[in-house]
């Protein structure tokens, strides 16, 4: 089966997350771009766990 959408493209960063490391305990702040059609959903995880 085959599905075809108009005006759809896969994601693409348009921004490079970096690397960094933080003091345990503490905010992290992690800025990037990704664009896509439909928009995609980030979402972070560590060790299987979703970050909020």
């Amino acid at each position: 089966m085959a599905v075809n959408v108009e005006g759809a493209s896969p994601p693409v960063f348009e921004e490079i997350f970096r690397n960094a490391r933080f003091a345990q305990g503490g905010n992290a702040l992690f800025e990037g771009k990704v664009k896509g059609n439909p928009k995609p959903q980030v979402i972070w995880t560590r060790k299987g766990l979703q970050m909020k």
